[in-house]
């Protein structure tokens, strides 16, 4: 540099007051400072990460079911079926007012659902015997008829466990039923000394015969199979005929059968495509009047 030039700035500066040289050494200064940390900084410290510049996000909880921890035992829904044996009844088949020789006794059975929900198909065993039930809405009842040995009776609802109940405790009973006074026997007949040609053992009584085709599985009744019955009169050819068709919930009931006393008597059901179970049943009516019940299950 050029001396002279030197000497000049030289001048210039101790010509500025030293109060305010000292302010602006001291400014300078702080501004290198300053710099030199940012510098510094930039170099050192680690660059924010994403998840270091606002709250990790969460995932969603989800709520699980809720339980019962206060009890071992499930707790019944509130609108499950409860079937119950009903009131029963025992009484000596009569005909007409009368008792005929060798008459049957016959159990009548009711029973119900009480509780909230519907019950689906289910059975009722007797003594051994079985009854095809189809079902019951809540409130509902159905009366069942069953010839019995004895006074002592042993029923249970379900059997099979088919209807999911609220409670399962009302499902089984043994009684012990009275056997109200029945009528008068009925008379017996009398030969004529001078019989007129017979056609057959005994004079025509009546049989009716109710009861209901249930689908095997389904529980549904069967529409449009043909009900059977035949006998046999002594050394001759069996008599057959169509006396009932069952409708759309399957039941049936025929009108009065003529038919002759102290005879064999055969029942089955029909229908094309169908197989059944029992095939047949049979009873030896005796005379009088003949109500009988037959259940059948069917199956393709």
């Amino acid at each position: 540099m050029d001396p002279r030039r030197a000497s000049s700035i030289f001048d210039q500066r101790k010509s500025i007051p030293f109060p305010l040289r000292l302010a602006g050494l001291l400014l300078l200064a702080g501004m290198l400072a300053g710099v030199g940390a940012g510098c510094g900084g930039g170099r050192n410290q680690p660059a924010a990460s994403p998840a270091q510049e606002g709250p990790a996000s969460q995932p969603l909880a989800t709520a699980s079911p809720a339980r019962n921890l206060e009890s071992s035992t499930p707790i019944a829904g509130p609108f499950l079926p409860d079937l119950t044996i009903g009131e029963a009844a025992l009484a000596l088949e009569s005909a007409r007012g009368c008792v005929p020789s060798g008459a049957a006794l016959i159990l009548s059975l009711e029973v119900g659902n009480v509780g909230k929900g519907a019950a689906g198909p289910f059975q009722v065993q007797i003594d051994g015997q079985r009854r095809r039930v189809p079902g019951l809405d809540p409130g509902q009842s159905v009366l069942l008829e069953v010839e019995v040995a004895s006074q002592r009776v042993r029923v249970v609802v379900d059997p099979e466990g088919e209807v999911d109940e609220r409670y399962e405790g009302n499902n089984e009973r043994t009684m012990e039923l009275s056997l109200p006074t029945p009528p008068p026997p009925c008379p017996t007949a009398t030969p004529s000394a001078t019989p007129g040609p017979l056609t057959s053992p005994g004079a025509p009584d009546e049989i009716f015969l109710s009861g209901q085709v249930i689908e095997a599985g389904s529980g549904l009744g069967v529409e449009g199979v043909e009900i059977y019955l035949s006998y046999s009169l002594s050394g001759g050819n069996p008599v057959v005929r169509v006396v009932a068709v069952t409708d759309s919930e399957g039941r049936y009931h025929s009108g009065p059968i003529a038919v002759p006393s102290m005879i064999e008597v055969r029942v089955w059901p029909a229908l094309e495509g169908w197989r059944f179970d029992p095939s047949q049943v049979g009873w030896r009516h005796q005379q009088g009047y003949d109500p009988q019940r037959f259940d059948f299950t069917a199956r393709r």
